[in-house]
């Protein structure tokens, strides 16, 4: 190997080499985020601090018609009866059961104010008002809703909260359980009643002795 050759590769080795250095101290490019093609939408809870021990009172009402009805549970046996329009027992799993639907509801989709008008969503003129009371901390609070139109999928209601000037869209059907008291009340089953055999008819036939003629002594 001559000396011009050698010279040629030594610049080289320089030049890969100060290269490689300069590479090292270059800051990392950070790796490109994915951004998500739809932003998460806020949701919101609409009960705290009530569970379906402490709930008191349930009432419904349709503006059609204004029927209404009222709904009482008897803090210390837990008993559910109608007490509007009338006085009438009524199942007290089944009231469980939708009230802790009530209490558990998280909207879908909240919509912040000015996202379209009261009337898109039916809410200028509410189909049916519902109000739950409950004891907390020593003291009755109240939840209202009203409910508007369903969605264009047909299976959650648009609904405004008391205090809340914001739209939610929740689940159908936790709403209309309840809307649904107003037209079919969940009624204990009645127990059966025995019923006594009929009474039956005992016919008896006696056998007379035959007739005895008897002669008188002359």
């Amino acid at each position: 190997m001559n000396w011009r050759t050698t010279g040629i590769l030594f610049i080289l080795l320089i030049v890969v080499g100060g290269y490689v250095y300069w590479s090292g101290r270059q800051p990392a490019t950070p790796e490109p985020t994915s951004t998500p093609a739809f932003a998460p939408q806020p949701t919101t809870k609409f009960i705290t601090g009530l569970t379906v021990e402490t709930v008191t009172r349930l009432d419904v009402r349709r503006f059609e018609d204004d029927s209404f009805a009222s709904f009482g549970r008897d803090l210390d046996t837990g008993a559910w009866a109608q007490t509007t329009p009338t006085a009438t027992q009524v199942v007290s799993n089944t009231m469980n059961n939708y009230v802790t639907g009530l209490i558990n509801l998280v909207s879908r989709r909240t919509l912040e104010e000015g996202q379209g008008s009261l009337s898109d969503y039916g809410l200028d003129a509410p189909a049916h008002e519902i109000t739950l009371a409950g004891q907390r901390d020593g003291q009755t609070i109240h939840y209202r809703f009203l409910i508007g139109a369903t969605t264009p999928s047909d299976d959650a209601f648009y609904v405004l909260r008391q205090g809340d000037e914001r739209v939610h869209i929740v689940n159908k059907l936790v709403m209309e359980n309840i809307t649904n008291l107003l037209d079919k009340l969940p009624l204990p089953v009645p127990t059966p009643t025995a019923t006594l055999p009929l009474t039956a008819t005992v016919t008896i036939t006696a056998t007379l002795p035959p007739t005895v003629t008897i002669t008188p002594s002359p």
